[in-house]
């Protein structure tokens, strides 16, 4: 059995690493993609689901904002030629789009966890996954816990009282006491840019999540 490590230069990880959008990451690693982990199709939703959560953790006020502006809308890709992680749109029926929609539908699997959870602790403390060599650089991925970071968002971005927490503590509506003013201003002053698509996405296909 092959070990599930990617074969990239460590030079060019990192060049995708601190690239500033999605489109150019994906336009420097795309030479490499046959250097890519061996696992990558077996692993690669749970991955994506992974990676979501902990850009919801690390940026929660604001992405957050972008996942209730969908309310229970459904959430979809358009691609034009990615049937897996979007959908690409029908030639027959064009208000129609077909495919398996992984990215919409982890999306609306966070949004649920968002609106469900809302401060609960497991929305900011994610553990790795149980794969083989899950690493970042040739480093192991450990816990990412932004318990603290977002409880100092909250205190200073918002001039808040906060009680103090400890390592187990639940990040709740009861420890974080945000007076009416700063609420309105927290909704007014943070507007999110990012358009998410919502339409019918017609056949999705199956997909285990």
């Amino acid at each position: 059995m092959k070990p599930a490590v990617s074969r990239i230069c460590p030079k060019y990880k990192k060049k995708i690493l601190h690239e500033k959008s999605p489109m150019t990451a994906k336009m420097v690693g795309k030479p490499f993609r046959e250097m890519t982990r061996p696992d990558w199709e077996a692993e690669k939703v749970k991955i994506m689901r992974w990676c979501l959560r902990v850009k919801l953790a690390q940026n929660y006020w604001l992405f957050g904002k972008v996942l209730e502006s969908t309310f229970n809308k459904q959430i979809v890709e358009e691609s034009n030629k990615d049937p897996f992680w979007g959908a690409i749109p029908d030639k027959n029926e064009k208000n129609l789009l077909r495919g398996v929609n992984a990215l919409g539908r982890l999306l609306m699997e966070l949004r649920q966890s968002y609106n469900e959870k809302r401060y609960e602790s497991d929305l900011f403390y994610i553990e790795p996954l149980k794969i083989p060599d899950f690493k970042l650089l040739g480093q192991q991925i450990s816990i990412v816990d932004e318990r603290k970071n977002f409880v100092h968002f909250v205190q200073h971005s918002l001039s808040v009282n906060v009680q103090p927490l400890t390592e187990k503590t639940e990040l709740t509506e009861t420890n974080i006491i945000v007076p009416a003013k700063a609420k309105r201003k927290s909704i007014t002053s943070i507007k999110a840019k990012t358009k998410v698509k919502s339409k019918q996405d017609g056949e999705q296909g199956s997909l285990s999540l």
